[in-house]
């Protein structure tokens, strides 16, 4: 399931950023395989966790589930929310500018080796997958920050001082 995914979010991107109508329809059609994969994964978890185990064995079932959930979740992100762009793109339109292709090729490459990480992680443990959520508020607190500006006359620490006051 998870190379599947993998594969949705490498074929998803260019076929939101420039790709034809058929591009994005075979991109929700990985969509529904992915779907097809998840349902009996979640059957067979789901039985697990009903037999006579202790509670500290059926942490392990419920994890893998939840990881399946996420797995899943990447999948409907892709179907959702890049095909949709990917079709307003083509019914308006619109033609990506370079620039914009290139920064959201290098984005591409990074989201790729998150879920990488993630799909690995499931048989490892959540620590890669504590540092990606880690790094995500990071990037999210960056962001804010940038969006504001710092005013005028304020050094770097006295910024730092006040971002860190606003994202508690």
């Amino acid at each position: 399931m998870g190379t599947r995914v993998r594969a949705m979010v490498e074929a998803g991107v260019p076929a939101a950023v420039s790709g034809p109508a058929g591009d994005l329809n075979a991109v929700e059609a990985a969509d529904d395989k992915v779907d097809e994969l998840h349902a009996p994964v979640v059957a067979y978890l789901g039985r697990i966790s009903e037999v006579g185990i202790t509670k500290e064995q059926t942490n392990e079932p419920l994890g893998l589930l939840e990881a399946a959930g996420g797995i899943e979740a990447i999948g409907y992100a892709v179907e959702t929310n890049l095909v949709t762009d990917g079709r307003r793109r083509l019914e308006a339109g619109i033609e990506v500018l370079p620039s914009t292709r290139t920064v959201i090729g290098r984005l591409t490459v990074e989201v790729v080796a998150a879920v990488d990480i993630a799909v690995g992680a499931v048989g490892r443990g959540s620590i890669e997958a504590d540092i990606i959520e880690d790094l995500k508020r990071i990037y999210y607190y960056a962001k804010r920050a940038a969006r504001v500006g710092v005013p005028n006359g304020w050094s770097p620490p006295s910024a730092l001082r006040a971002i860190r006051r606003a994202t508690r």
